[in-house]
């Protein structure tokens, strides 16, 4: 059986007393001025990651803020793109339009001066032309008097006379 010596047994709990002593003075409190140091420098790590991630965030957000302005600034910049170009193509066409008035008025307008010119001369060298047969055949049968007459008479009714047009 086992027997228990009383000097021993005070002989190992003083050696354990001691022990503990030892590695309370030499080892716990290192370790757990270690285990503290860890703790802390984990912990800071940890705010610096939460302050990284929340810096991120923020930048995040403002980035996504002014994508967005810059989309909206970009709609903006199209639709004044449009409208001007709308405003443009409207100036072109209304020019245009009033070059091609402006082109039929004096196109007509020159037509019918022409026409009224020639109309005139027309007249002119009908007039001459029957003057001119009337003469021939009537120099033979009337007097300078009457010939005058008649030219006048002609002249009259050929002013008169309207010419289709």
């Amino acid at each position: 059986m086992i027997e228990i010596h009383p000097v021993l047994l005070i002989y190992q709990i003083v050696v354990f007393l001691i022990f503990v002593y030892l590695m309370y003075r030499f080892v716990y409190n290192p370790v757990i001025r270690m285990i503290d140091e860890r703790r802390r420098k984990v912990e800071m790590e940890v705010e610096d990651a939460e302050k990284k991630i929340k810096d991120a965030e923020t930048l995040k957000g403002q980035y996504e803020k002014k994508i967005s302005e810059i989309h909206k600034e970009i709609e903006q910049m199209k639709k004044d793109a449009e409208f001007k170009a709308n405003e443009i193509r409207n100036k072109i066409i209304s020019d245009a339009q009033e070059e091609a008035n402006r082109i039929i008025e004096y196109t007509k307008r020159r037509t019918e001066e022409e026409r009224k010119r020639l109309m005139e001369d027309v007249r002119n060298y009908a007039v001459d032309l029957s003057i001119i047969v009337a003469r021939k055949i009537l120099e033979e049968k009337i007097d300078k008097k009457s010939d005058r007459r008649l030219a006048e008479r002609f002249l009259d009714e050929m002013s008169g006379m309207q010419f289709k047009e």
